[in-house]
């Protein structure tokens, strides 16, 4: 009889054992997460001058001189249309300037002016400070997508010196008539809009 119950108590201990080993393996919360992540566009990139598209360098010659004016505005109906100016002359070209990327934007624009027969013009982009050449216009933030800016271009080709504090005499009448005898001399300016990803 003591053999059967330390038999007995052998097989409870031994059943115990198993159990615990059981519940240790299965009987246990198991959780397995998955996670997904967003998607994501690039962003829109899309700048545009004068409602044109653009690359993000564009070099292109401009039509500055297809507004001609006299002295004061006034519409010019002493010389011949069609791009061709004297001294009296004057116009203006502007550059509208528009950021539909969805980043903001740096631009910066360069001139340059071909002028080989060193026709008397002068050039501004405020009306008050006026140089044969146009300095590049410094970098400048645009706003993403409604950001504008304009940029307005002025020449000018004097017909009177006394006119608008003019630097220019009287001895550059033989200059001028000289340049008009001939007839061929021409002058361009081209710009260069450089627009950049704001950091």
């Amino acid at each position: 009889m003591k053999k059967k119950i330390i038999a007995i108590f052998a097989l409870l201990f031994a059943v115990v054992l198993t159990g615990s080993s059981v519940s240790g393996t299965y009987a246990k919360y198991v959780s397995e997460v998955k996670g997904t992540s967003d998607e994501a566009r690039v962003a829109k990139w899309s700048f545009k001058v004068n409602n044109e598209e653009t690359t993000a360098s564009k070099t292109f010659t401009f039509n500055l001189f297809d507004t001609i004016k006299d002295t004061g505005d006034a519409q010019e109906d002493d010389v011949k249309s069609g791009k061709i100016i004297a001294p009296g002359t004057e116009g203006s070209f502007k550059l509208s300037l528009k950021n539909e990327s969805e980043v903001n934007a740096n631009i910066k624009i360069d001139y340059t002016v071909t002028n080989n027969n060193e026709i008397p013009i002068e050039f501004s982009t405020d009306k008050k400070n006026w140089k044969d050449t146009l300095d590049a216009l410094p970098e400048e933030e645009i706003a993403m997508e409604s950001g504008t800016k304009d940029v307005t271009v002025y020449w000018r080709w004097t017909y009177d010196p006394s006119s608008g504090g003019d630097t220019r005499t009287s001895d550059t009448d033989e200059t001028d008539t000289t340049l008009g005898q001939a007839g061929e001399a021409k002058v361009k300016v081209e710009a260069k809009i450089t627009v950049t990803q704001k950091d």
